[in-house]
């Protein structure tokens, strides 16, 4: 499965499965596509979010044991 985008890793989520990843979206300067209009700045997003490919690599500070396989 892929990596949620340009976010912030939750440590661990309250919301549902803990065992599912969470990210906290960083921003929304895309194009206003249906899946972005559901995206917000802040929000927690699940990484199966198809909104969340809209994002670019977070890059440095992600741990990849923290990423969905």
């Amino acid at each position: 499965m892929s990596a949620c985008k340009d976010c912030y890793w939750a440590k661990r989520s309250d919301i549902g499965n803990p065992l599912k990843r969470h990210c906290i979206a960083k921003r929304k300067d895309l194009e206003e596509t249906e899946a972005m209009k559901s995206l917000m700045a802040g929000k927690l997003v699940n990484t199966s979010d198809p909104a969340c490919e809209m994002f670019k690599p977070k890059g440095k500070g992600v741990d990849k044991r923290d990423m969905d396989a």
